[in-house]
């Protein structure tokens, strides 16, 4: 599974892809995304756990990512900053939701269905930095 990853998005050709980085936004878009999906449909502690690590990890690696892609492509990172900024704001806010739900013995579905709206919301403006999609046109 690992080995056809690196296949698809390893490409030394596109040298923003070509890095452990890449690798490693996918599964924290897997730990975020599943962690929130996973509060709503009713398993919290499992989920905020995975949220929280996804997300503090993502926190964690996205310095070293923006100045490895300043560094490639300084023109499109300074582009890409929006959305990554945006992206990090509401995991941010995530993390503040999900924590006090999962200390609270009861928390709203809606007030986790939003946050789970939103996180995804998040996650789709980190796809749109990471495939520099402001720059194709329909």
């Amino acid at each position: 599974m690992f080995g056809q990853f690196r296949k698809f998005y390893h490409i030394p050709t596109i040298a923003n892809w070509n890095t452990d980085y890449t690798t490693l936004q996918f599964w924290m878009t897997l730990l975020i995304g599943g962690g929130v999906l996973a509060m709503v449909s009713g398993a919290r502690r499992l989920g905020a756990l995975s949220f929280i690590i996804g997300a503090i990890i993502t926190f964690a690696a996205r310095s070293g990512y923006v100045s490895f892609l300043s560094f490639n492509g300084p023109e499109l990172s300074a582009e890409q900053s929006l959305f990554w900024g945006f992206q990090l704001a509401v995991l941010a806010l995530g993390i503040v939701v999900v924590g006090f739900s999962a200390l609270k013995a009861q928390t709203s579905k809606v007030t986790l269905a939003t946050c789970a709206a939103a996180v995804v919301i998040a996650e789709l403006s980190g796809r749109i930095a990471f495939y520099n999609l402001w720059h194709i046109t329909m």
